[in-house]
């Protein structure tokens, strides 16, 4: 802005600028460039003749939004200097500026400075867009405590810039025309493409991080897409994180929420699908498909349910023996190992993306934890100090974090040795602290729900339901459904129960009614203990259906 005859009340301006006659040059080129920018700035180059020059500049003191002071080995001798610099730190608008290699009075030198030593007026330089990046967080009304104020302004104001300033900018940059100006723009949209990438790096470490840099991460994608909006990676990862916030939440409005937002962050992904590639494409699409609805949500009883499910520790008999589960088939396992080898690849956004996307996969999931766990203890034990151990070593951790107490109780050894393993002070042991579930496991029964379609199936039911607490299963009285009933006999695995314990539950019920018996996953359920319902067809036992042995009275 340009410099106005003082008025008896003086409008409010963005910047004052206190320096000392010396640096008289530093102080314009300062003032030129900023207010280029569309910054209001004010200083003592053009104080009309006949007013009081203490006067004009208490009221500008008093008007200004933030204040910098050049400090140099003449600002440091004047008195006036050090008087200003006084009255705008006790009022909270101080910004100092180190101009040369000087040692600041008494009573500013605990104050975080700001170099520009050196500075020729480049509005492109590193050390004037930091200035410019403090300013416009103390006009935010966002600077941050003294002692870290250079490096919040910075990332605060790079990442919450508002709109409106951003055209001022802009509309500044095109009004004046000069090279220096234009220079500028396109410097600080450089700066911010920049930053961008920088916090975009930063997400992805903090996802590789573990769960407890979840929101780390999530603050990071979402300044970077505040940055650049379509920043399409960024929106990608941004998704990862709420999916996995909604995997470890138990909070069932939470989870919905931030499946929610997971769900709208791939699509604003795969709106800048140019910014992907055609792995990512393809992984937001199914990650997007997972998180949608299946339309087949539990109709059982939930298994917190206290009329049906186990209770707290010592609440509830304990079962007779701990359920066996059986193992995948070689193409299951196959699969399995390819996710795995995924989430422990070389390249870290790889890495990320396979991890979310076997926490999204409860089928998958149970089958990838053993699996995860012998590739692990093999590469532990083969080379404990290398880098990427220590990254798989938390990738099978955050993993466990998905996994149901079922599947903990059955991969216990694995994971004790894992455990074991772990350097002390590691990420991957701060991890493990998480894992406090696993000392549950043995108390969290699984839970089997009989849904009958006929009274003729009673006698079947009544077999199936011995046979299965036997093995250590919670199996509440059968309910009567009628015709909601499937035609055919079916198995539904509720959310990341074990698929292992599924088989075994397959099994069983297939000897006793004498026919494959097909096992869907909901997907959407989200129980507390392995949760397992069994529909009896329509067809079986009737007159007209199948009628196996077991169905005799």
């Amino acid at each position: 802005m340009s410099a106005h005859p003082a008025p008896a009340a003086q409008p409010r301006t963005d910047v004052f600028i206190s320096y000392a006659r010396e640096d008289r040059e530093t102080a314009r080129l300062l003032a030129d460039a900023l207010s280029a920018g569309g910054l209001k700035v004010w200083w003592d180059r053009d104080i009309p003749g006949g007013l009081d020059f203490a006067e004009v500049i208490a009221q500008q003191i008093a008007a200004c939004r933030a204040a910098l002071v050049l400090w140099s080995g003449a600002a440091v001798r004047s008195g006036f200097v050090r008087d200003e610099s006084a009255r705008t730190r006790d009022a909270g608008k101080l910004l100092p500026l180190r101009i040369a290699e000087v040692e600041l009075p008494l009573g500013f030198g605990t104050l975080h400075t700001l170099d520009l030593i050196g500075w020729d007026g480049d509005a492109g330089a590193p050390e004037f867009l930091a200035v410019v990046a403090a300013l416009e967080a103390r006009l935010d009304g966002k600077d941050a405590a003294p002692a870290a104020a250079a490096e919040a302004a910075l990332r605060q104001a790079l990442t919450t810039r508002r709109r409106t300033r951003r055209a001022a900018l802009v509309a500044g940059a095109a009004l004046a025309g000069a090279a220096g100006v234009l220079g500028w723009q396109h410097l600080r949209a450089r700066a911010d493409g920049e930053r961008a990438q920088d916090l975009f790096r930063d997400g992805v470490g903090d996802l590789e991080g573990g769960d407890a840099r979840l929101q780390s991460a999530r603050e990071a994608f979402l300044s970077a897409v505040r940055l650049q909006p379509g920043f399409g990676r960024a929106h990608f990862y941004l998704a990862q994180v709420y999916a996995r916030m909604s995997v470890l939440s138990t909070n069932a409005e939470d989870i919905q929420a931030q499946r929610e937002a997971a769900r709208a962050a791939y699509r604003q992904a795969l709106d800048h699908f140019q910014d992907l590639d055609s792995v990512q494409q393809q992984q937001a699409r199914r990650q997007l498909a997972a998180l949608a609805q299946d339309g087949s949500t539990p109709v059982a009883r939930p298994a917190a349910d206290a009329t049906s499910a186990p209770g707290p520790v010592g609440a509830a008999p304990a079962p007779l023996a701990a359920p066996r589960g059986l193992p995948p088939d070689a193409a299951t396992r196959q699969q399995a190992l390819r996710r795995v080898e995924a989430a422990f690849g070389t390249e870290p956004t790889q890495r990320v993306s396979a991890v979310t996307g076997l926490m999204l996969d409860p089928a998958t999931l149970s089958d990838a934890i053993p699996v995860a766990l012998d590739l692990a203890l093999r590469v532990q034990a083969a080379a404990p100090d290398a880098a990427t151990t220590g990254t798989i070593l938390l990738n099978t951790l955050v993993l466990l974090q998905g996994a149901s107490p079922a599947t903990l109780r059955l991969n216990r050894a694995a994971i004790g040795q894992l455990l074991a393993a772990l350097p002390a002070g590691s990420p991957a042991a701060g991890q493990a602290a998480q894992l406090h579930r696993l000392r549950q496991a043995d108390a969290a029964a699984p839970v089997v729900y009989l849904q009958l379609a006929s009274e003729s199936q009673r006698a079947l039911a009544a077999a199936l339901a011995a046979r299965l607490r036997a093995l250590g299963y919670r199996v509440p009285a059968a309910d009567m459904v009628g015709r909601r009933a499937p035609q055919r006999t079916t198995l539904r695995v509720q959310g990341n129960s074990s698929q292992a314990l599924a088989r075994a539950c397959a099994r069983i019920l297939g000897q006793l009614a004498e026919a494959g018996v097909p096992v869907d996953t909901l997907r959407q359920a989200r129980p507390r203990t392995d949760t397992y319902e069994i529909w009896l067809g329509q067809d079986l036992c009737g007159d007209e259906g199948p009628r196996p042995a077991a169905c005799a009275n």
